[in-house]
């Protein structure tokens, strides 16, 4: 669904029917959080926008095949793992895919997609073991020195031994809709105020 992001100054596609969560809990100013009114212990969704100053990162000697956008890619696997600490997953996270995504009113904009799968006890109870697939959208903003991150977090509770394992069934169909989510959100970034990066 069209939602508006930071007084309007974003505007992009956001799940349909998720709330925004600064109508009942404080979130910093330089993130619009939104989530699942349908979440529970077992399975919790959520969507996050974050302005983030430009990173710059070395590229790797996997992301060469990326060519001239190797760098942007790097910056965007940075970024996932930077997350991936904030969750205390460490070696345990796993990168499946990083793909490019087209941004329809920016077509000069490098954008990229990273999907992993994590354990995830921050998002759960010690006692029910949690994995979180994660997909991160990375917008480049070139001009405005921002990154614009657009991440979706869909944690389930699993069995213990799924947690270090394979991607199961259940994964999969959860990456698929955050998949679909966050290039929504990435391929319909429309930045309608300039003024929001001073």
């Amino acid at each position: 669904m069209p939602g508006e992001l930071f007084g309007g100054a974003i505007r992009t596609s956001l799940p349909a029917g998720f709330l925004d969560a600064s109508d009942f809990r404080q979130i910093p100013d330089n993130q619009e959080v939104y989530v699942d009114p349908q979440s529970s212990e077992a399975e919790d969704n959520s969507m996050i926008v974050e302005l983030v100053e430009r990173l710059d990162a070395a590229p790797s000697a996997a992301d060469a095949r990326y060519g001239a956008g190797a760098a942007d890619v790097a910056a965007a696997r940075a970024h996932f793992d930077e997350l991936v600490a904030l969750n205390a997953a460490g070696a345990q996270a796993r990168v499946l895919d990083v793909a490019p995504v087209a941004v329809a009113s920016r077509p000069d904009t490098k954008a990229y997609m990273v999907t992993g799968t994590q354990p995830s006890e921050k998002w759960g109870r010690a006692s029910q073991p949690m994995q979180l697939v994660l997909v991160l959208g990375v917008l480049r903003l070139a001009r405005e020195q921002t990154d614009v991150l657009v991440s979706f977090n869909a944690a389930y509770a699993c069995a213990p031994a799924e947690v270090a394992g394979e991607v199961d069934s259940a994964a999969l169909g959860r990456i698929a809709a955050a998949r679909a989510y966050v290039r929504a959100a990435v391929r319909d970034f429309v930045l309608a105020d300039a003024g929001l990066f001073g």
